[in-house]
C-alpha cells in the first residue's frame, strides 16, 4: 500500500481539473470563482484541503498519512495564515483511523525557494530595502533536511499520532537573514527596518497590485509568533547551517559576478 504525503503548497500551484472535481465538496465552487485569485484559493485550501485529503485516504485504503503543517500553527494564532493551518492540523491529528504524522517546520530555504531568493531579487532591484517587521524572529530549516525526516518516519511506528517542530540550528532576525543574503550576492544594501504604521501600509499597497503579493497584513500577523523551536530535529538527523549552503545557489559565479563579493569583502 502506498502512503500517502500531503504538502500544502495549494496557494501557488495551479488547479488540475480532476483535483478541483475532488475538492468541490469542501472548498465550494467560491474558492475558485477567480482564477486569478491564489492567495484567496491558498486561504480556503488551508482550512478545508486537509479533510479532502482524509476522505481520499480513506476512499482508497491509504492509511498512512504525512501533513505539513507551520511551526506556530494554533486555531488561536493572530494570523488567518496559522489559524487555517492549525485547523487543518487539528482535523489530521483527529483521524484516529489513519495512520498520521504531523510535521511543522520553521521557514524552508532550498535552491528554488521564495524566501532567500526573493530577498536577493529585491536586492538586486532596489537600492534600498525596505522591511517590515525587521525584529520578527526565524529559525531556518534547509529543505534537504525536512525531505529527509518525512521519509524516515514513513518507516518509523513511533512517528503515528505525533507532530515535530523542524527547525534549523541557528536564529536569526529578517533583517539578518536579508543581510546575510545581501552579503552572500555581493551587495551593499540599507536595510531600513519600518515602524508598524507604515508596515501595515506597505503591506496593504503590495495586497492591491496586481499578482501574487509579496507581503500582506496578514503576513505582519503571522511574523508576530515567532518561528523559532528549542528541540532538535527528529530521529538524530543534524541540520544543515543555511550559511554553509546558500552561497552555492545564491553566490555569483562568473568572474565579472564575483567582483562585487570581493568588493564587499574588502569593504570598498
Amino acid at each position: 500500500m502506498r502512503p500517502s504525503i500531503y504538502l500544502d503548497h495549494a496557494a501557488t500551484t495551479p488547479v488540475r481539473a480532476e483535483v478541483r472535481e475532488a475538492m468541490l465538496p469542501f472548498l465550494g465552487e467560491e474558492a475558485f470563482g477567480n482564477p486569478s485569485s491564489a492567495h484567496a484559493y491558498g486561504r480556503a485550501a488551508r482550512a478545508a484541503l486537509p479533510k479532502a485529503v482524509l476522505a481520499a485516504c480513506r476512499d482508497h485504503g491509504v492509511r498512512r498519512v504525512l501533513h505539513m503543517s507551520a511551526l506556530g500553527a494554533s486555531t488561536g494564532a493572530p494570523s488567518e495564515y496559522l489559524r487555517t493551518k492549525g485547523a487543518g492540523e487539528q482535523a489530521v491529528l483527529a483521524a484516529a483511523d489513519l495512520d498520521v504524522t504531523v510535521f511543522r517546520p520553521s521557514v524552508i530555504f532550498g535552491p528554488e525557494d521564495s524566501f532567500l531568493n526573493l530577498f536577493a531579487m529585491l536586492a538586486r532591484l532596489m537600492p534600498v530595502l525596505l522591511l517590515a517587521c525587521p525584529q520578527a524572529r526565524f529559525q531556518p530549516v534547509y529543505v534537504r533536511d525536512v525531505a529527509r525526516v518525512m521519509v524516515h518516519a514513513l518507516g518509523e511506528s513511533k512517528s503515528v499520532g505525533q507532530a515535530y517542530d523542524l527547525c534549523g540550528p541557528e536564529v536569526y532576525t529578517l533583517r539578518e537573514l536579508v543581510e546575510t543574503v545581501c552579503r552572500l550576492t555581493g551587495r551593499r544594501r540599507p536595510v531600513l527596518g519600518l515602524p508598524d504604521s507604515l508596515a501595515y501600509l506597505q503591506a496593504l499597497l503590495l495586497e492591491l497590485a496586481p499578482g501574487e503579493p509579496l507581503m500582506t497584513r496578514d503576513n505582519l500577523r503571522s511574523m508576530q509568533v515567532p518561528s523559532v523551536c528549542d528541540c532538535s530535529l527528529p530521529f538524530g538527523f543534524a541540520p544543515q547551517e543555511l550559511e554553509a549552503l546558500a552561497p552555492a545557489w545564491l553566490a555569483p559565479s562568473g568572474p565579472r559576478q564575483r567582483y562585487p563579493v570581493f568588493r564587499w569583502r574588502a569593504r570598498r
